[in-house]
C-alpha cells in the first residue's frame, strides 16, 4: 500500500518543532539549569515573580491573598513592585484570570509544568495561524508564509520564552476563538456548539486583559458586520449569555480577592478613593501627540523595519492596482487599521517613567509587549507583500526560492534581535539571571531566614524567600522602617554610588537608622544591615 504524505502537515510540523526549540531557550538553559533551587525560581520580570507567587499560593491554599501582619504597623510597606496590598494582605496587581488558569493547570500537572506552557502554546499558535489564514485567504502559499513569519518573529519568540507572563496565553486564546468562530460558520453540524465554545474562549481572553477590550471589540464588530448574513439571532443571545456568565464569575473573584465586585489589582488601595475616572477607561495615559507618534515609530515601525520595507516595496509595485485587490484584503486592512489605531490610543500615549528602561530596553519594553497582538495582526500584510514582490513575470519561475530566501533573512534578523539585543536580549537575560542566582545564594548564606530585604529593583530575586520592601509611593520610607526594625532584622541590598549612599544614610539617620556593612555581592552590589541607633 502506498502511503501519501501531506506536505503541508510535514512542513508545519518541522516549522513548529524548530521554532519550539527557540521558544524553549530559557526553559532549557535557565530554569532547568537551576532546578536545584526549585520551587524558588528567579525571573527577570517582577510581574513574572508575582504571578508565580500567586499561582503557587492558589495551587496550595485556593486563595489569592497572603496576610502580612507587619504591613499593618508600617502602612503596607512590605510588598514587591508587582504586588498590591489591601488591609495588610498581598494581592495580585494584575488581572485574575491568567493566574486562575495557570493555577488550574498546576493543580493537575504540578507547579513546574506551567513553565512549559508558553513554549507549547506558542507552537500551537502556529497551527492556528495557518488554519485561520487558510480559512480567510484560501491560499496555501500565503498561509504558510504568514505562519513562517510568525514562527521566528522577534517579539513573539522573545515573549514565548518569558514564562509566567500572560501575553502568549492571551494571544493563544484570541487565535483559538477566531479559529472556532470561523469553523462555526463553515461546518454543517454543531454550528451553535462550536460558536458557544468560541464565544466562551473569546470572552475569557477579553476578561484576562480587559484593558484591551476596545480594540478587540472593533475586530469583533467589524467581523460581525462582514459576516452578518451568517449570524442568526440565536448566536447573539448565546454570546450575550456567555458574556454575562463569565463576567459574573469575574466579579465574584474580584469581590473575593479585593473586597469589591468592581475593584481590581491595578487600583491604588492606599488612596482615599478608588473611583475610576471615565478618561482612565479610554485614555488612561492621557493624550500626548509627540509621545504617541514617537512610540509608534520606534516600537511598531523601526523595531521591525525590514517587514515595513517589504510593504513599501509592494506598494510601489502595485501603485494604483492596490485598490483592485480582492475584497477580503480591503476588509482585513480596514480591521488592521482600526484595531491598531484604538490600541495605539490606549498604549502609545504612555511615557515610561523609568529612564533606564527607555534607554536600554529594546525588545523587552512594555510597548513591544502590548503591541504584540498588532504585530501578529499585520503579518498577513507582510506575507502578501512578499507574494506581490515575487509574483512579477521576471521572477515568477523561481518565486518559491526567493520567498524562502526572504523568510530566512527575516528569521535571521528576528533571531538576532531576540537573542542579541545588547541589554535585554535572551542571552543578556540569561547572563542577568545567572548573576541573580549568585546574589540570592550569597544573601541566603549571610541573612537569617526571618529577615526582611530592602531593595530598589532586586525584589524579583529575593521574594518570596524573603519578604521585601521596595521604596515607592508617597509615604516616607525610613520612619516606617524604624517601626519594622523593632520587630524583625532588615537588610539592604543595593548598588548605590558612594554619593547616593551618603545621602541615603543622612535621610535614614533622621529616623534613627544606621547602616552596617555586611558584604560585597556579585555585580558590584552591597549588603548592609539596618539597625536602630542606640
Amino acid at each position: 500500500m502506498k502511503i501519501k504524505f501531506n506536505k503541508t502537515l510535514i512542513y508545519l510540523s518541522l516549522l513548529s518543532l524548530v521554532a519550539g526549540f527557540f521558544y524553549s531557550h530559557d526553559l532549557f538553559f535557565i530554569y532547568l539549569k537551576y532546578l536545584d533551587f526549585f520551587p524558588q525560581i528567579i525571573f527577570n520580570w517582577p510581574d513574572a515573580n508575582a504571578n508565580y507567587f500567586f499561582v503557587k499560593l492558589f495551587t496550595q491554599t485556593n486563595t489569592l491573598s497572603f496576610y502580612e501582619p507587619l504591613n499593618i504597623i508600617t502602612d503596607n510597606i512590605i510588598h514587591t513592585r508587582s504586588i498590591n496590598v489591601l488591609s495588610g494582605s498581598l494581592v495580585p496587581m494584575s488581572w485574575l484570570w491568567p493566574i486562575i488558569l495557570w493555577a488550574s493547570l498546576a493543580k493537575i500537572f504540578g507547579l513546574f509544568s506551567i513553565l512549559w506552557l508558553n513554549p507549547i502554546l506558542a507552537m500551537l499558535s502556529l497551527w492556528l495561524v495557518y488554519a485561520i489564514s487558510q480559512n480567510l485567504f484560501k491560499d496555501k502559499n500565503l498561509s504558510f508564509l504568514i505562519t513562517a513569519l510568525l514562527a521566528f518573529f522577534a517579539p513573539w519568540l522573545y515573549f514565548a520564552n518569558l514564562v509566567m507572563l500572560p501575553s502568549i496565553l492571551i494571544i493563544f486564546l484570541y487565535l483559538l476563538s477566531a479559529y472556532l468562530f470561523l469553523k462555526s460558520f463553515s461546518v454543517a453540524r454543531g454550528k451553535l456548539i462550536i460558536f458557544s465554545i468560541a464565544s466562551a474562549i473569546f470572552v475569557l481572553s477579553v476578561l484576562a486583559r480587559p484593558s484591551e477590550f476596545i480594540w478587540l471589540a472593533s475586530i469583533l464588530l467589524l467581523s460581525i458586520y462582514f459576516n452578518k448574513n451568517k449570524i442568526q439571532i440565536k448566536h447573539y443571545f448565546t454570546f450575550i449569555i456567555i458574556f454575562l456568565i463569565f463576567t459574573s464569575i469575574t466579579l465574584y473573584f474580584n469581590n473575593l480577592v479585593y473586597g469589591n465586585y468592581f475593584s481590581f489589582g491595578y487600583l491604588n488601595f492606599q488612596a482615599t478613593s478608588s473611583a475610576i475616572p471615565a478618561q482612565s477607561i479610554f485614555l488612561p495615559f492621557g493624550w500626548q501627540t509627540k509621545i504617541f507618534l514617537k512610540n509608534i515609530f520606534y516600537h511598531f515601525i523601526l523595531l521591525i523595519w525590514p517587514y515595513w520595507i517589504l510593504v513599501l516595496t509592494a506598494l510601489i509595485i502595485l501603485r494604483k492596482k492596490v485598490f483592485a485587490l480582492e475584497n477580503i484584503w480591503k476588509k482585513y486592512l480596514l480591521i488592521c487599521v482600526v484595531a491598531s489605531f484604538l490600541l495605539f490610543i490606549y498604549y502609545a500615549n504612555w511615557d515610561i517613567a523609568d529612564m533606564s528602561v527607555k534607554q536600554y530596553n529594546k525588545i523587552s519594553n512594555s510597548y513591544v509587549r502590548y503591541f504584540l497582538p498588532l504585530y501578529i495582526l499585520w503579518l498577513p500584510i507582510f506575507a502578501k507583500s512578499i507574494q506581490i514582490i515575487f509574483n512579477s513575470p521576471r521572477v515568477v519561475a523561481g518565486k518559491y526560492f526567493y520567498q524562502t530566501i526572504i523568510i530566512v533573512l527575516l528569521s535571521i534578523f528576528s533571531l538576532h534581535l531576540a537573542f542579541y539585543a545588547p541589554f535585554d536580549g535572551l542571552l543578556a537575560q540569561k547572563k542577568n539571571i545567572k548573576i541573580y542566582y549568585q546574589q540570592f545564594e550569597q544573601v541566603k548564606n549571610l541573612v537569617p531566614a526571618d529577615a526582611i530585604i530592602l531593595t530598589i529593583k532586586s525584589d524579583k530575586i529575593f521574594f518570596p524567600s524573603y519578604p521585601v520592601i521596595v521604596p515607592q509611593g508617597d509615604l516616607p520610607l525610613w520612619p516606617r522602617l524604624a517601626k519594622l526594625l523593632t520587630q524583625r532584622p532588615v537588610f539592604y541590598v543595593h548598588d548605590l554610588a558612594e554619593t547616593d549612599l551618603f545621602k541615603e544614610k543622612a535621610v535614614a539617620s533622621q529616623a534613627d537608622i544606621e547602616f552596617n556593612f555586611v558584604s560585597e555581592l556579585a555585580n558590584n552590589f552591597k549588603l548592609e544591615e539596618l539597625k536602630l541607633i542606640k
